[in-house]
C-alpha cells in the first residue's frame, strides 16, 4: 500500500508547512540552550541579578568572581537598548555571542545555567521547572516527539546546597522524572544525557573524569531506569586530565552498562583532539557529536567517526 502511494507522494511539493508538521526527533539539546534570551532575563530578575531602580534596570546581585562575565547583563548584547524601559520588549533581546566563537557561547550558557560558577540563572526547582515548561512549548510548536536533553548532573548540588550530595542528586532525578512524565502526557518522549565537563574534573577523580559521570548514570538508572540514556563530555581537551586517553575506561564502563556514548571534540585544541580521540576510541564506541568551527576549516580524514 505504501509503495502504491509513492508516485502520488512524488507529485506533492515539500513545502515549509509540510516540513513543520512532520514529527521530529531532537537528540542533541543542551539544557541551557533551551533558555531563550527572554527567559534568561526573567530568571535574572527573579533571582535578583537585575533590578529596576531609579528609572533603569541595573545589575543588583553579584556573580561569582570566577565567572568570566562581570555582571549578569553582560550576557545580553543589547542590554543598553532596553535598560531604560520598565516593561521592555524582551523579544528584541539577543545573547552576547559572537559568530563562530564557541568560547563566547560557552560563557553565556555557563552563566545562564549557573552550575560551573554559581550563582547563575538556575537557582532552584522552580527555575528548572520553568525552563522545562518553556521547552515543552517549543517541542509542541516544532512537532518534536522525541528529545534527548544534555545536562550536567552536578547541577543538583547547586539546586540543593544544604543536602548531602547524593540526596541532592536523588531529588534532582525526581524533578527530571516529573518533567519526563509531563512531556509524556503531551505525546513527547523526554530523555537525558549526563554531560560532564572534562575540563573541570573533580579533584578526587582527575585520572578518570568520566568514571564519576558514569557512576551517576548507574545511580539514576537504579531508581529511574531509562531516564538517562547516555553520557556526553564537553570542555577543552588541553586541560590536565581531560585528554581522550583518560576518558577511555569511563566510556568503556558506560558502553558495557548499555548507555550511549557521545563526546564533543575540538574544544580548545582544534583538530589535534579529533585525531587523538579516534586513536583511543575503543571499537568506535564514542560518537563525536560536535566539532568546533576552527576544526572544520581543516581537512578531516573521512574515516573519523564524526557527526556534525
Amino acid at each position: 500500500e505504501i509503495f502504491a502511494l509513492v508516485p502520488r507522494l512524488n507529485t506533492i511539493a515539500c513545502t515549509e508547512a509540510i516540513i513543520k508538521n512532520l514529527p521530529k526527533a531532537d537528540i542533541h539539546v543542551h539544557l541551557p540552550g533551551t533558555i531563550t534570551p527572554q527567559l534568561a532575563w526573567i530568571l535574572g530578575v527573579k533571582n535578583g541579578f537585575l533590578k529596576w531602580s531609579y528609572n533603569s534596570w541595573t545589575n543588583h546581585r553579584l556573580l561569582s568572581p570566577k565567572n568570566p562575565h562581570k555582571q549578569y547583563s553582560n550576557i545580553f548584547r543589547n542590554f543598553q537598548d532596553i535598560c531604560h524601559e520598565k516593561d521592555p520588549d524582551l523579544s528584541v533581546l539577543q545573547y552576547n555571542i559572537l559568530n563562530y566563537d564557541f568560547n563566547s557561547f560557552d560563557r553565556v550558557m555557563a552563566t545562564v545555567q549557573g552550575h560551573r560558577f554559581p550563582p547563575g540563572g538556575i537557582q532552584n526547582e522552580e527555575d528548572l521547572l520553568l525552563i522545562f515548561n518553556n521547552y515543552l512549548q517549543q517541542c509542541l510548536d516544532d512537532t518534536i516527539v522525541y528529545t534527548e536533553v544534555q545536562q550536567n548532573i552536578r547541577l543538583a548540588h547547586v539546586l540543593y546546597p544544604s543536602l548531602p550530595e547524593k540526596h541532592a542528586r536523588m531529588k534532582f532525578y525526581q524533578i527530571l522524572y516529573r518533567a519526563s512524565q509531563t512531556f509524556s502526557k503531551h505525546g513527547i518522549t523526554l530523555r537525558f544525557l549526563n554531560c560532564f565537563n572534562k575540563t573541570f574534573a573533580p579533584q578526587i577523580n582527575t585520572q578518570e573524569p568520566a568514571q564519576e559521570a558514569v557512576q551517576w548514570l548507574q545511580e539514576v538508572d537504579s531508581t529511574f531506569p531509562g531516564l538517562f540514556v547516555g553520557i556526553q563530555s564537553a570542555g577543552s581537551e588541553s586541560a590536565p586530565g581531560a585528554c581522550p586517553k583518560r576518558l577511555a575506561s569511563g566510556y568503556r564502563n558506560a558502553y558495557d552498562s548499555g548507555f550511549g556514548c557521545e563526546a564533543h571534540a575540538g574544544e580548545g585544541i582544534e583538530t589535534r583532539t579529533i585525531f587523538s580521540s579516534a586513536k583511543v576510541n575503543p571499537e568506535g564506541l564514542i560518537e563525536i557529536t560536535r566539532v568546533t568551527f576552527s576544526s572544520l576549516k581543516r581537512k578531516q580524514p573521512s574515516s573519523l567517526p564524526i557527526r556534525v
